[in-house]
């Protein structure tokens, strides 16, 4: 259960543990498609220091945002690759298209702690709390945009280099 007025006051502490996103999709897929088609287009045996439960809430909130900016009845798409700078990162589309590294911006939807301020148009109260639970757990959150305007959201971990 997620605790808001611990999010808006920024006193939420959220532990970290090695995770395989891989596995936390494994887990929460059967439920979430009933609702929508998710396609995993790469699996990953690659861990991240997050928190598996708040992982899992990061995955609900990105697959219903992209669900409710689709203009039509889409497939949810998640893909994997590592950065540069060694962080996993995750992307959410409904499309299969992936964008560049430099076309990715990154999201700024409000200030955390707080969740009031939104600044992408579109987004809701969802990915505001998203980009709080990303940060608390050393994440980065972001968005881009394609040509027929759909978001494409990503979100990046560290890679924990010795699980």
């Amino acid at each position: 259960l997620l605790d808001l007025s611990q999010i808006e006051s920024g006193d939420m502490v959220i532990p970290t543990e090695t995770v395989n996103p891989d596995n936390v999709l494994d887990e929460l897929l059967p439920a979430m498609k009933s609702h929508t088609a998710i396609i995993i287009k790469h699996h990953v045996t690659t861990f991240v220091l997050a928190n598996y439960q708040r992982l899992k809430q990061v995955f609900i909130h990105l697959i219903n945002n992209v669900i409710a900016q689709s203009k039509e009845q889409c497939i949810v798409f998640f893909d994997f690759q590592k950065t540069k700078d060694n962080y996993l990162r995750i992307t959410v589309s409904e499309t299969a298209a992936q964008k560049d590294e430099q076309d990715q911006d990154s999201l700024t939807i409000s200030s955390c702690p707080g969740f009031h301020n939104i600044t992408h148009k579109g987004v809701g109260t969802s990915l505001n709390i998203v980009q709080c639970l990303v940060l608390k757990m050393a994440g980065r959150i972001g968005v881009a945009n394609d040509v027929r305007e759909s978001n494409m959201f990503w979100i990046d971990f560290p890679i924990d280099d010795i699980a």
